[in-house]
């Protein structure tokens, strides 16, 4: 069964179709598809590849998208309100406008998600875009700079030591530059 088969099935198990059947796309290899505007709500897209796949305005509310490559899907403006995005990669992802409400993506189930260069919907996910050496992404219980990614009150804890092993002096430079600025800035524009 092709894509669009699927797709259109899918569009019928919403509408309650006896004839209707849920997504279930898991693993599939769904690179560069065109899914904007999608309604993909409840859809199983488990271990799915979406690297570089344009979802802009898609519904994926509910959807289980655990363990999914999304490096540089276009997420804008899709509502992900209570999708398992638990494992999943999204580097390079643009969330600029999507709305997270109730994601596993605001829970401390981001602890294995890649936020590298993601753009934030500056409500659930936030960037900062004030540093050159390294993009600072968080939410409401994890921090990433660059590629590591930790607990909040992990990053504040760390000793020297444990930030030059990230990325040597580089890296220890940037902290002892920023550290309080970034502190300052969570502390004041939280993540909801």
């Amino acid at each position: 069964m092709d894509l669009k088969d699927i797709l259109e099935k899918h569009l019928l198990f919403l509408k309650g179709d006896e004839k209707g059947e849920c997504a279930d796309l898991r693993g599939a290899d769904l690179r560069n598809a065109d899914l904007s505007s999608a309604d993909l709500r409840n859809a199983n897209l488990r271990n799915s590849d979406l690297r570089n796949s344009d979802l802009w305005n898609a519904k994926l509310i509910s959807a289980d998208l655990r363990g999914a490559d999304l490096r540089n899907a276009n997420l804008q403006d899709s509502n992900l309100q209570y999708a398992n995005l638990w494992n999943a990669d999204l580097q390079g992802a643009d969330l600029r406008g999507a709305d997270l409400r109730g994601t596993k993506l605001i829970s401390a189930d981001l602890q294995y998600a890649d936020l590298r260069n993601a753009v934030g919907n500056s409500s659930e996910i936030r960037s900062l875009f004030i540093f050159d050496e390294y993009t600072v992404v968080y939410s409401k219980e994890r921090l990433q700079i660059g590629c590591e990614n930790h607990a909040i009150s992990e990053w504040w804890t760390f000793d020297d030591r444990r930030i030059a092993h990230m990325d040597g002096e580089k890296a220890l430079s940037f902290w002892h530059k920023n550290k309080q600025l970034i502190q300052s800035i969570l502390e004041q524009v939280p993540a909801k």
